[in-house]
């Protein structure tokens, strides 16, 4: 089966360039153009990792984050894949983190690293 991966930016070209990518690896690819659907889409589908863009409009990657943790706490993989360098990011508690840009060999071979080490809590199976 299939590794469902959601991306949540608000850069209709970059979510179509990253979705392409992971449709050829075989990946389900859902997206998100900002926050609030996100939230909405996690609430319809269970996803096995789900990619953060920090810089949208409205609700912010960070603040997602935050809400993401509450609702679904530790259950899936969240990971931060951004322009804003590596230093300015608080990644505490965040499952991994990909800079912009980033070759396409990179993006698959840093999900495929994430979702083979993660490890769902105990009690915490979907």
């Amino acid at each position: 089966m299939a590794k469902k991966i959601l991306i949540v930016d608000d850069e209709a070209d970059t979510i179509e360039s990253i979705k392409e990518v992971l449709e050829n690896e075989g990946f389900e690819v859902e997206c998100a153009s900002n926050g609030e659907e996100c939230i909405e889409k996690t609430k319809e589908k269970k996803h096995d990792l789900i990619l953060i863009d920090i810089y949208m409009p409205g609700m912010s990657g960070e603040k997602l984050f935050k809400a993401l943790r509450k609702t679904i706490n530790h259950l899936t993989p969240l990971v931060y894949i951004t322009i804003k360098p590596r230093a300015e990011v608080d990644l505490s508690d965040v499952d991994g983190f990909i800079q912009k840009p980033f070759e396409n060999r990179v993006l698959i071979k840093e999900i495929k690293k994430i979702l083979g080490n993660f490890k769902r809590p105990k009690g915490g199976g979907i």
